[in-house]
């Protein structure tokens, strides 16, 4: 028997304030103690848990904690405990405000858990829906594909794309390209979600008949093998993850419920992969072995390296650079129209490195000329654009936002609320170490790509 979501809430705005109390104690008086923090984050996740038992493992909620504890809290441990520390370069800043960043992210980590567990709004009709006009999609992915290829050019198949300065320090593909990127992406999504809506209207609606499309799954099924094959070859990892976490998730939560070994299994799999490839790409230029340097750490040091983005963010906000409160929001708002960031941020007068966190970061840190990126992380961008207001607000809404996906990723809910699930979940294992509304623009252009091409019936199941 689960606890009341009430309760749950009540426990964790206790928890939140006092982690208040503990961190500006800390700040001031240094008396802030790691053991106090772990404490505090380990029953934290355990009442979480047992506020939340389900036959299911693989949700957004465990994956999405998985991968903060990876970003926030395995560099700190590794070196706090095991004397292992793997960005040197960045280890002077990382040092100085390593409690910070650990009490940050327990704050916010707890925020987040307020959200999550606030008690659900008014529940919806249970509802399926027919899908049709959905066998375009895999043509239009196919025009996409060979429009998007020659665009990005021979560059994007070879090892070129990362060693030479004509990429961007955020970005693969830049200009038409990484629009034609966004199009693809939409397109690979939208056959996932269709795939996956297949199969759980099928597990808890037998004798919905969903017309042409069900007998031809394998269209959509042939899009996802090419798209993960595309970004394979390419040597890129955060697409296949996408669509490896999107299916995932969308199986496990609506259509066959995956246990805890299989969850655990298909973390360290995943994990795996995501250094596999990237240890292979770093190969071709004579990059070291897996292991050499860190052990098994290695299955997820790239993901944690994220976590340095927090000290810069520390450091920045007390510094003389002038920001003013949301102003690293802009990028990612403008960045919803076509071509909005090109026109919308000179004309408010910003340069694209003071609306952007990640940009923002890996100019401070390299200067005008940066041979890299650093990236961001979403306790970074919101502590850059509102503090640490910022980041006990923006969390409880995100934990909300994340509870409302899971329950829409059950499937009977309609399929337009299923497929913007599934584009969260996605973003799931990614999201953490991206802006806090990275979202935005994939489910705003998901939506509308899908309004354009499917056309929904709503029917009630018999079964």
């Amino acid at each position: 028997m689960t606890m009341p979501k009430a309760i749950v809430t009540l426990f964790f705005s206790g928890l939140l304030l006092l982690s208040l109390f503990l961190w500006g104690a800390g700040a001031s008086q240094e008396a802030v103690t790691y053991i106090e923090i772990w404490v505090i984050v380990a029953v934290s996740l355990i009442v979480h848990l047992a506020a939340n038992i389900q036959r299911n493992w693989m949700r957004i909620d465990t994956v999405f904690l998985v991968s903060y504890f990876v970003v926030f809290f395995q560099w700190p441990i590794m070196h706090l405990y095991f004397e292992l520390f793997p960005l040197h370069g960045f280890q002077a800043v990382a040092l100085e405000h390593i409690q910070d960043i650990i009490a940050i992210s327990g704050i916010g980590l707890i925020a987040w858990l307020i959200g999550y567990n606030l008690p659900s709004m008014k529940a919806l009709k249970l509802k399926y829906e027919t899908v049709q006009n959905a066998a375009a999609v895999p043509f239009v992915f196919l025009i996409l594909l060979i429009v998007f290829l020659i665009a990005a050019g021979p560059s994007f198949l070879s090892r070129e794309i990362y060693t030479t300065a004509a990429t961007s320090i955020t970005n693969t593909v830049e200009g038409t390209a990484a629009y034609l990127l966004d199009l693809l992406e939409i397109t690979a999504r939208l056959s996932l979600a269709v795939v996956l809506y297949i199969w759980a209207t099928k597990a808890k609606a037998p004798s919905l008949v969903l017309g042409a499309v069900s007998a031809q799954p394998w269209m959509h099924i042939a899009v996802l093998f090419a798209f993960c094959l595309l970004f394979l070859a390419a040597g890129e990892r955060g697409q296949v993850i996408m669509i490896l976490a999107g299916l995932a998730i969308g199986y496990g939560s609506s259509t066959r419920p995956i246990g805890f070994g299989l969850f655990a299994l298909a973390l360290i799999g995943g994990f795996a992969f995501f250094s596999l490839v990237g240890i292979l790409r770093a190969s071709l230029d004579g990059g070291a072995q897996f292991g050499a340097t860190f052990g098994y750490w290695e299955l997820s040091t790239n993901l944690a390296q994220s976590f340095v983005t927090l000290g810069y963010a520390v450091e920045i906000t007390q510094s003389s650079v002038p920001l003013i409160p949301g102003q690293v929001f802009f990028s990612q708002i403008f960045g919803i129209i076509p071509f909005g960031q090109s026109f919308m941020i000179p004309l408010l007068g910003f340069r694209a490195t003071e609306v952007n966190s990640a940009l923002l970061i890996t100019h401070y840190v390299f200067g005008p000329t940066p041979h890299s990126g650093l990236g961001t992380s979403i306790v970074a961008d919101l502590y850059l654009a509102f503090g640490l207001g910022g980041v006990c607000v923006g969390m409880v809404v995100f934990g909300q936002v994340c509870q409302v996906m899971q329950r829409w990723l059950s499937g009977d809910h309609g399929f337009m609320r299923f497929y913007t699930a599934v584009i969260f979940a996605g973003l799931a294992v990614y999201i953490v170490r991206a802006s806090f509304l990275y979202p935005l623009k994939p489910v705003l252009w998901g939506l509308l790509f899908g309004a354009l091409f499917l056309a929904l019936g709503s029917r009630r199941s018999r079964s």
